[in-house]
């Protein structure tokens, strides 16, 4: 059974977040329509999104969003609704009491960050701007919440409804930034790195860098056997992401025209798939971008469609119009530096919505949940803390049938310096996954 949704108007904005709402999220067909009479039509499921309540009819009265063209700043004070956080209300009494289609579009297309904001050093959008940052809810996919709470009362009302059944998903990307820490660079960077080292008495990192390039010990870097190992116990596919822009202060990796990278990078594909890791200038610069891809793309002999923008650089709504010209259908950018969570307020991916041209891109934006980085050099966390954290965010999301997107780092797992133990908290996050997919499915 479809679901009618009444409205006294008709929006670009109101089929977006409808779309995302009913078809995406609960995977249900449902019918816009303008046409009062709806309301009066016995044996339909139909969800009053108006000013013209009725009996015995689920209702929404519209806070105005939806309706409106254009982005202005909207004074916003949070609420709390049955233990969720909530704004736009707009009727106390109801049994829905604020605008939920409103409040889920100003989250999920971004709205916030069209707006003025002082940038953090990267040029980014801060976390301690966000409503969620500064109310505290960064952590609680409350999009998915107030969904959940919308289907409940949706099935109350018409129990012949049949709506998805919530499935947690978990996935594994890891970004090269560089794909080794000594090896195969060349010769006049390898002896200009020696040569800083001893000057400035960086006395074991030489002494490390000494035994690596005489073949006395691995490169740090060098994790690829791990991570297949590891990934083919958890019967997991990652998505690497990988490197490949002219070298710079924001990027030393491996040459991409280098034989033994291109190597490298064919056979990540093969553990897995690779995508472009769009380099720190190229978030900005279409050329750039393009020129990634394409060297990405004859390396691969395929072509690229997924993303992660270096260093999270993702501006909204500059890059996501870039990766929709150079032919990319999903990113995986989509979360903050400084903090673990769910930026978007949910855990389901969403498309692209520009709203300073009012209108649905094909841009597929997967939200990303925890990123090894925020934890360890962003918040300082020790061990324990970590993995506390990535038990709470996994259980958020199982909880709202969404998907678990870790980021990691090959540099991150490899045991010394400041990740020194850091592969059991990624060996933790990997077990907890599995347990929620398999177990915890089994129990719904």
């Amino acid at each position: 059974m479809e679901i009618t949704v009444f409205s006294e108007f008709t929006s670009s904005r109101l089929r977006y977040i409808l779309d995302f709402i009913f078809r995406s999220v609960l995977g249900t067909g449902y019918i816009l329509s303008t046409d009062p009479s709806v309301l009066g039509v016995k044996g339909r499921a139909v969800l009053n999104y108006s000013f013209l309540g009725q009996e015995g009819i689920p209702f929404i009265r519209p806070y105005g969003l939806l309706s409106e063209e254009g982005i202005r700043h909207l004074e916003i004070q949070p609420a709390d609704w049955e233990g969720v956080p909530c704004f736009f209300r707009t009727s106390d009494d109801a049994e829905l009491p604020f605008d939920i289609f409103s409040a889920a579009f100003w989250l999920v297309s971004r709205y916030e960050e069209y707006l003025p904001f002082t940038p953090d050093a990267h040029g980014r959008y801060p976390t301690v701007t966000s409503l969620a940052g500064r109310y505290g809810f960064l952590q609680v996919p409350v999009v998915d919440r107030w969904i959940q709470k919308l289907a409940g009362c949706l099935v109350r009302h018409f129990p012949e409804i049949e709506l998805r059944k919530k499935t947690f998903r978990f996935l594994s990307t890891i970004d090269i930034d560089q794909a080794w820490a000594y090896r195969h660079r060349p010769w006049w960077r390898t002896l200009g790195a020696l040569l800083k080292e001893l000057l400035t008495l960086q006395l074991s990192s030489l002494k490390q860098r000494i035994r690596v390039l005489a073949g006395q010990a691995p490169d740090p870097c060098d994790v690829y056997g791990y991570l297949d190992g590891i990934h083919s116990q958890y019967g997991m596919q990652p998505v690497y992401f990988i490197l490949v822009g002219k070298y710079g202060k924001f990027g030393k990796n491996i040459p991409p025209g280098h034989p033994l990278m291109q190597k490298l990078i064919r056979e990540r594909d093969a553990a897995g798939r690779a995508g472009v890791h769009p380099s720190y200038n190229a978030a900005l610069d279409f050329t750039k971008l393009a020129d990634e891809c394409s060297v990405l793309e004859k390396i691969l002999g395929q072509a690229v469609t997924e993303s992660r923008q270096h260093y999270l650089r993702l501006f909204i709504p500059g890059t996501c119009r870039d990766l929709v010209r150079a032919g990319i259908i999903k990113d995986y950018s989509l979360g903050y530096a400084s903090s673990p969570g769910f930026r978007a307020g949910t855990s389901h991916p969403f498309p692209f919505y520009d709203l300073e041209r009012e209108h649905s891109t094909r841009l597929e934006i997967v939200p990303l949940t925890c990123m090894d980085g925020s934890l360890n050099e962003y918040m300082g966390m020790e061990l324990p803390e970590a993995i506390d954290l990535i038990g709470k965010l996994m259980a958020e999301t199982w909880q709202s049938g969404g998907n678990f997107v870790s980021l990691w780092h090959n540099r991150s797992l490899s045991e010394t310096g400041r990740w020194t133990g850091w592969r059991s908290v990624f060996e933790f996050m990997l077990q907890e996954a599995q347990r929620y997919a398999h177990d915890k499915a089994s129990e719904e």
